[in-house]
Parts: C-alpha cells; structure tokens; sequence
C-alpha cells in the first residue's frame, strides 16, 4: 500500500497493487472494473486501474483531509486493506471463472 499526500487539494492517496489478471480473456474481468468505477457514489470514490504497460490492476482511494482524525483515518485505512485483499482475489481467478457483475456490495465499500 502507498499513500500520497497531495497539498494542493489537501487529499491523500491511498493506492496498493491488487494484480496482474490471468492470460486468457480478459473481457469479463475489465467489465467489472469498468462497473465498479461507474458505482463511485456507493464505493466511496474508490475506483480500480490499469497501470500501463505492465497491466497490473491498481486500487485507489483518496480521502479528504479537510476535517480528518485520527480515528476516521485508521478505520479508512483498514477498510481500504480489506477491500484491497478482496480485489486482489477477484484478480488472481483464472479468466475461465463466472465474475460476478452485481458490485459493488457491502463488502466493496470504503467504510469510514
């Protein structure tokens, strides 16, 4: 997991490598991430990515320092790990296994 603080905005980043999809077709496992990043407002603002070239899946999350402390940090944290291990399953499943496609659920929210 990384976190970035950005000063301008005042937000930090928290971001942490979930994985490289299996070969194979992809199609279905792209069409999730593309769901879940459309689901923004029940997600938290977390979103999923592609870091070019490598095509390893990158989960992020940034969260407001505007009013933050110390509690709602450590709970955001923890729940950012969580979702990342989920994620990071999701990812390893070989391309030939049913992807769910009904996220993001309880299990897939930033909760602070």
């Amino acid at each position: 997991m990384i976190a970035d603080f950005e000063e301008i905005n005042s937000k930090l980043f928290l971001s942490c490598n979930v994985g490289m999809p299996p070969h194979g077709d992809r199609s279905k496992l792209y069409e999730l991430l593309l769901i879940y990043n459309d689901q923004w407002h029940v997600t938290g603002g977390s979103r999923l990515s592609l870091d070019a070239p490598a095509n390893n899946v990158l989960f992020i999350y940034d969260l407001s320092m505007a009013g933050l402390h110390l509690g709602r940090l450590v709970a955001s944290i923890q729940s950012f790990g969580e979702l990342a291990c989920n994620w990071r399953q999701i990812i390893s499943k070989p391309s030939d296994d049913a992807v769910r496609t009904d996220l993001p659920s309880d299990g897939m929210m930033i909760r602070i």
